[in-house]
């Protein structure tokens, strides 16, 4: 009696490659693009939600752009005295709201303690304060570019777009150093001292040294102004994305 030898039909290399990329796809969550989870997060989640303290925030938005535009016509004598000081003024305050407003929705975090709570969430902390952080920034680019249309309009000897670059420059610079300074590892009192140290900063040193702080913000071209600003904000972006991935087991101090 003749035995059939049993015979297993392995599959090629190529179906084996083939399964494993089907595997492999259909069984990882595909990953979503830093905008798409954003929108996400907001269709999710919901403006309230997001944006809790809503109504303080648009009152302190309305305060400070009132409070910078008085401020540009007081100064009036000494602009048109000192034409190219009107650039140091744009530049310095250009991130005074978005300051302000990041300080006072951390602030509601930590003085309400939800800070644990939101780190069990299926967003937590970090995540949240990207989309909070990006929002704010939309929001202050337009409060300075409406400001500095105000401007234009009150000073003639003032260039637009050379003032809404050097305004877009320093609130990019510095939301940029924000994101920096929150990711690290730092007290809240050293986190709050950077980030109210630049307008401080900025203020004395133009105080200090006016001669060179107008010669370096006067004598940058336009092209240059284009790409210092298109690569803050691309680095601003891609630290958005990072806090969109970070995870910290230590509390806020």
């Amino acid at each position: 009696m003749n035995k059939e030898k049993f015979k297993v039909d392995f599959p090629s290399n190529e179906d084996i490659a083939r399964q494993i990329n089907f595997i492999v796809k259909e069984g990882l969550p595909k990953k979503e693009t830093f905008f798409k989870q954003v929108y996400t997060m907001y269709q999710q989640l919901g403006f309230q939600f997001l944006f809790p303290n809503s109504i303080e925030l648009a009152f302190i938005s309305i305060l400070i752009a009132t409070f910078l535009f008085i401020t540009g016509l007081q100064a009036r004598d000494y602009f048109e005295a000192e034409p190219g000081s009107v650039y140091t003024f744009i530049f310095v305050t250009s991130p005074l709201l978005y300051l302000v407003i990041c300080l006072f929705s951390l602030y509601h975090i930590w003085d309400n303690r939800t800070y644990e709570l939101e780190m069990t969430c299926k967003y937590d902390f970090f995540q949240l304060t990207a989309v909070r952080m990006l929002t704010f920034s939309i929001l202050c680019f337009a409060v300075n570019t409406v400001f500095i249309i105000a401007l234009v309009n009150t000073y003639d000897h003032i260039s637009f777009v050379k003032a809404f670059l050097i305004s877009t420059t320093g609130l990019f610079l510095f939301s940029t150093l924000t994101l920096f300074v929150l990711m690290n590892n730092q007290s809240k009192i050293i986190k709050i001292s950077l980030l109210v140290g630049w307008t401080a900063g900025n203020s004395l040193a133009f105080i200090w040294s006016e001669n060179f702080y107008l010669l370096v913000l006067n004598n940058i071209s336009i092209s240059v102004y284009v790409v210092i600003t298109a690569s803050l904000a691309v680095l601003y972006i891609k630290h958005l994305q990072k806090m969109m991935q970070f995870r910290k087991t230590e509390g806020v101090a």
